[in-house]
């Protein structure tokens, strides 16, 4: 019974972690930027939850050898989602009422011994993991007519993309220099350049989250489930 209870201590402690908290102290403020991407990229953001809600952002533009500066801030452009931050939360959440649920009809014994119960519940737990770990691969067509583009004010210049996303326990933005190909009437990617910082929170959600599937696998592997 006690495997059970660890598992839902993990989930609880994950959700501690990626839910808004209304205390002011849960707003994070990240600098990102090294040496080497000096005068290329940089980015000051405050996150709050699952939001980018202030941003100070600069790119280096190829094409024109300037800089193109963005804000998001009061009412300069509006906050940008990072939406892998809601999903790992919902499958959290989905995890914890799928051991609620359960436990109304069976005994904490005989879950523990259901391979159907077991395997169901690791899926959803990986699928947390898998929001966080494999950020989802974009097309420039489909960065270029994402709705976040309207988030940077001003607005960015068509042969712009920038995009913030998570990475494990990091925070990536990353900046896409853009050329329009006019034989084949598409924009093609120039080059490419990222800056990251890693969000603590994020690290704890993933250690949790490797506990919980840890001692899943264990009680599966007991019973040749794997």
């Amino acid at each position: 019974a006690h495997f059970l209870s660890h598992v839902e201590y993990c989930l609880i402690s994950c959700q501690d972690q990626l839910k808004a908290k209304s205390i002011p102290e849960s707003s994070e403020r990240f600098v990102l930027g090294s040496p080497s991407s000096y005068g290329h990229i940089s980015a000051v953001l405050s996150v709050y939850g699952d939001l980018v809600y202030e941003a100070d952002l600069k790119v280096h533009r190829t094409n024109t050898s300037t800089s193109y500066h963005s804000i998001i801030k009061d009412n300069h452009g509006s906050p940008y989602k990072l939406q892998q931050i809601q999903d790992c939360l919902n499958y959290t959440t989905k995890s914890l009422e799928k051991i609620k649920s359960a436990k109304i009809s069976t005994s904490v014994n005989d879950l523990i011994e259901c391979p159907s119960f077991l395997f169901e519940l690791f899926s959803y737990i990986r699928d947390a993991r898998d929001c966080l770990t494999q950020p989802p691969r974009k097309t420039i067509e489909e960065h270029l007519t994402n709705p976040s583009r309207r988030c940077f004010y001003p607005p960015i210049p068509k042969d712009i993309v920038l995009s913030m996303f998570i990475r494990g326990c990091s925070l990536v933005f990353a900046a896409y220099n853009l050329v329009y190909n006019s034989l084949d009437k598409r924009w093609e990617v120039l080059n490419r350049s990222s800056i990251e910082c890693v969000i603590p929170r994020l690290q704890e959600t993933l250690s949790y989250l490797d506990a919980a599937m840890n001692t899943l696998m264990y009680l599966m592997n007991k019973r040749n489930i794997l």
